[in-house]
């Protein structure tokens, strides 16, 4: 019973065909013609979406030099989408989660400013200079903000030898003073020292703002209008310890004088102001002194850890300085 129905299930669906060629003929080529679904198109530029690019550290940044190049200045971007990424983790060392963040700051800092603050961490200077390799990097990646005059600032960390250095190029140079440089290596040093990535970021994202605002304001940080200490914790219980001592030692001067007003008896210099006037007769005496000793103590030098100046590179100018942490 069940094969003829299915023969005459097979007869129906041939008449039906046979009956209808157009029907069937739409049908087989409507299923022919069915869209495939179109690959998503790829963004080839980092640029295209900096925050991604800079979450998945997917730069295509030049990072290596040899030893004896010098790479020629080629101007900057028209705007800081073209900029960006302003954080160039190529040695990973800032926490993922965080980057969007402070990408977030910095492009907000050089769209107020005109001056893109980059951040740049590698692992290998190639046997050139901090100040050297950043000047490369800087040009072979057309950094900066304006096509002619590049303006930006550029911390540069590199783990594996230490080195935490900084470059100010166009109107970034004058926002980032010599004497800025040596202060600002001296605030973010502090948690690089102790391997805080993080806190140095935080530390520089702080720095970094205060330095464009004065900038702008037309005071950049120089010998003449000097950074001002900020409050930390240190240096509260320093001023406490301080303010302490000197509370101190007036505290103790005070008794000292209270002291010899009531005590009138003093050290006489020679033997004889002992002895009883007519009681024994002396008729000669001598002080002998067995030993003398004079000691001579140098006086320590400052230390400058930081060298910062002026460095000319591939036909253009940065300030530049930085040091070890």
């Amino acid at each position: 019973m069940m094969s003829i129905f299915k023969k005459l299930a097979s007869l129906l669906t041939a008449a039906t065909v046979t009956a209808f060629p157009l029907i069937g003929l739409n049908l087989a080529n409507a299923q022919a013609a069915a869209p495939t679904p179109a690959p998503v198109a790829e963004l080839s530029h980092p640029a295209a979406h900096s925050v991604l690019a800079t979450a998945s550290d997917d730069l295509s940044d030049i990072i290596k030099f040899s030893a004896d190049q010098e790479v020629k200045y080629q101007g900057g971007q028209k705007d800081v989408s073209a900029a960006a990424p302003l954080i160039r983790d190529h040695s990973k060392l800032f926490s993922a989660s965080k980057l969007p963040t402070w990408e977030k700051q910095l492009r907000d800092l050089a769209n107020k400013y005109g001056i893109a603050p980059y951040v740049v961490t590698v692992d290998n200077f190639n046997r050139l200079s901090p100040e050297q390799w950043g000047a490369n990097y800087y040009n072979a990646n057309k950094l900066g903000l304006d096509p002619q005059v590049a303006n930006g600032v550029i911390m540069i960390i590199n783990p594996a030898t230490r080195d935490l250095w900084f470059l100010g190029h166009g109107e970034g140079e004058k926002a980032l003073t010599p004497y800025g440089i040596d202060k600002l290596y001296e605030h973010v040093k502090k948690p690089l020292g102790d391997d805080d990535w993080d806190g140095g970021m935080q530390v520089y994202l702080r720095e970094i703002t205060d330095y464009l605002e004065q900038w702008k304001a037309g005071t950049p940080y120089s010998e003449s209008h000097p950074v001002p200490a900020h409050m930390t914790l240190e240096s509260t219980l320093w001023g406490l310890g301080i303010a302490l001592g000197v509370g101190a030692l007036g505290g103790y001067g005070v008794m000292a004088l209270l002291e010899r007003k009531h005590h009138t008896a003093q050290k006489q210099a020679g033997a004889s102001s002992y002895i009883v006037p007519g009681s024994n007769q002396i008729t000669g005496s001598e002080e002998v002194f067995v030993n003398s000793y004079v000691t001579q103590v140098a006086r320590p030098k400052k230390s400058k850890s930081s060298s910062s100046g002026t460095f000319s590179s591939g036909g253009t100018s940065f300030s530049s300085g930085g040091g070890k942490f």
